[in-house]
């Protein structure tokens, strides 16, 4: 059905262009006049549209176009009604109307060009009205009051350089004006916007026949009418037809189009909210990585990516996806182009990247916009790796202190004194047992500080420090209990509770070498 009356449309647009062009060759005044009522009706059609549909219509696209055609129909009126041979305005000669052309050519142009810059803002219809009725009052009132209206046409002479150059330029803003619609095709039903896009290779390629005719009676003359006839014939399909018969396709078009954008929008929120989570449970830099990068690819509808991170002024790759180019990725990614890059900033310093590419289509603002969080979020991971890496490696200096720490030549008993080796050789069993006990000690004192739990560790350190003493240990062997006891409680523990360990343990281990030091005092 919808073939059917698309054939149908496509015949008799044909037909009409067909019957133009007949009656161009009984008599071309004809040909002219039902050419610009034919463009001043469908004109008028638009406006109707836009201003009939203003309180629910979103696409403002339609909302600026139909004041404009509105006027540009005006000056189009006045340039048939002038037009050599109609008898309204014989004074002032073919100038006129060519004036009058040049001047709708330009606000049809430049409307055509202003149109896309508006996509999703609230516009209100009757300030445009108002701008528009501006704007022709001072294009008529240069032509036909103050007369400082660049002439046209020369009778003998033919056009001037300045309507040569005018229809160039005109070409120009044309070619922007459809460039800016196709990056902003999305906003559109696809079978409108390919409508829209004819119609303005068509408005073009009919400027360029009016930079060639000589007579306003000449060939390239009416090949330019009917270049505007069959542009205006694919306005008339977009908006007119398409408004009547199928209104979902404009009326309801950002609909659709806010209801995918909200469910990307949950999708977004889900996945910032799991690798949110992701970073509580200290879930490892590649598996955050890799996260990061498959959320980033399934709402892109990216090929690839890739994860980097800095370390000690080299990039990282923690992870990857797909199958992103091996040749200079990281110094082309830093570059814009097809691949989507967005920087990991710490401190004001960038610390990561994260990089998609490989999609079929032009990234869109929103696609920036998502990459922009997924950086943010794997910036806070890359700044807890650092952390990690800190602890880490102050926990190895405090270990390696503790291994370093003297045996204490002062202590006037201990077992080196009375010739006997270290407790863990001497008496492996019982050295087992007081790394035991210490680490129970230590698992209660850390549950003490995490839950606020009333108990009270001290005579139980006590009784190990009397242990100790009476087995003649000396303060090697309390450090290598200390030791054997937090690398017990540490190992396939979260980073985060091993930091406890040590930090609660550090001084666990001071506190016993105290008691041990008061029993000997006592024993002395």
């Amino acid at each position: 059905m919808i073939r059917s009356r698309t054939a149908f449309a496509m015949l008799a647009g044909v037909g009409a262009l067909a019957g133009l062009y007949l009656s161009s060759l009984y008599n071309f005044l004809l040909f002219h006049s039902l050419a610009e009522l034919f463009s001043i009706v469908i004109a008028a059609c638009i406006f109707i549209i836009a201003w009939h549909s203003r309180g629910y219509l979103e696409n403002t696209y339609l909302l600026v176009l139909g004041p404009a055609y509105l006027f540009v129909g005006g000056l189009d009126l006045l340039h048939t009604l002038s037009y050599e041979g109609m008898g309204v305005m014989p004074e002032y000669g073919p100038n006129l109307p060519t004036q009058l052309w040049i001047a709708a050519r330009y606000l049809e142009s430049l409307s055509l060009l202003a149109a896309p810059f508006l996509p999703g803002r609230k516009v209100r219809i009757e300030p445009i009205i108002g701008i528009y009725a501006l704007l022709t009052a001072i294009l008529a009132a240069m032509i036909f009051v103050w007369g400082i209206f660049p002439d046209c046409f020369v009778p003998g002479v033919g056009l001037t350089p300045f309507k040569k150059i005018s229809e160039y330029l005109i070409c120009l803003i044309l070619a922007g004006a459809l460039i800016r619609l196709h990056r902003n095709r999305d906003r559109f039903d696809q079978t409108v916007y390919r409508l829209l896009a004819g119609s303005i290779l068509l408005t073009i390629l009919g400027e360029l026949s009016f930079t060639a005719y000589v007579s306003v009676y000449g060939s390239f003359n009416l090949l330019g009418h009917l270049f505007k006839a069959a542009s205006f014939c694919l306005i008339y399909k977009a908006f007119v037809e398409t408004g009547f018969e199928t209104p979902h396709r404009i009326l309801y078009n950002d609909l659709a189009r806010s209801r995918e954008q909200l469910a990307w929008e949950a999708a977004m929120d889900a996945a910032m909210a799991e690798l949110a989570g992701s970073l509580i449970v200290q879930t490892s830099m590649e598996e955050i990585s890799d996260l990061v990068l498959r959320h980033g690819r399934d709402l892109t509808g990216s090929g690839w990516g890739l994860a980097v991170y800095v370390d000690n002024g080299r990039d990282i790759v923690a992870a990857r996806i797909g199958d992103p180019p091996e040749e200079e990725i990281l110094e082309q990614s830093r570059e814009p182009g097809p691949a989507l890059s967005a920087d990991s900033v710490i401190d004001g310093v960038p610390a990561g990247r994260i990089i998609l590419g490989g999609r079929p289509k032009e990234y869109r603002d929103r696609d920036r916009h998502l990459a922009e969080r997924l950086a943010d979020l794997y910036a806070l991971a890359i700044q807890r790796r650092r952390r990690e890496a800190d602890e880490r490696r102050r926990m190895a200096e405090d270990r390696g202190a503790m291994r370093a720490f003297p045996v204490g030549a002062s202590v006037p008993v201990s077992r080196h004194a009375l010739g006997q080796g270290p407790l863990r050789k001497t008496a492996s069993e019982q050295f087992s047992e007081l790394v035991r006990k210490h680490g129970e000690i230590l698992e209660k004192r850390l549950e003490k500080r995490a839950y606020k739990v009333g108990r009270q560790e001290k005579d139980h350190l006590q009784n190990l420090a009397e242990h100790l003493g009476f087995l003649r240990a000396g303060p090697r062997d309390v450090v290598e209990i200390h030791m054997q006891s937090l690398e017990e409680k540490s190992r396939g523990a979260p980073h985060k509770k091993a930091v406890a360990y040590a930090d609660e343990g550090r001084l666990m281990a001071l506190e016993l070498m105290g008691h041990l030091a008061a029993y000997y005092r006592l024993q002395c």
